[in-house]
């Protein structure tokens, strides 16, 4: 599992390096999943809001002005830095 973790990361690094659509400084997708993701505190919670990040992700299509390639991938960019900062792994 932490293998696969860290294999969806590497991607999530190289697909965020190479550009978007969206303007420098914003996130695709929802700012209030940012949010949510940077006020939770709970381990569990984080791993969670990962999990459903990396099915988003999987999805076909996307949004105007994003996939759900890159909507779930930094979504999951996001959550995996914050249970860096409150110390889950």
């Amino acid at each position: 599992m932490r293998g696969a973790v860290v294999a969806v990361l590497v991607v999530a690094v190289v697909v965020a390096g190479c550009g978007g659509q969206e303007s420098p400084g914003q996130q695709p997708g929802n700012p209030a999943v940012y949010q949510r993701i940077e006020q939770e505190t709970d381990c569990v919670t984080l791993q969670g809001e990962f999990d459903q990040a990396e099915q988003t992700s999987q999805r076909p299509g996307g949004p105007e002005g994003a996939t759900w390639s890159e909507i779930g991938i930094a979504y999951m960019q996001a959550a995996e830095a914050r249970m860096r900062e409150v110390g889950c792994h």
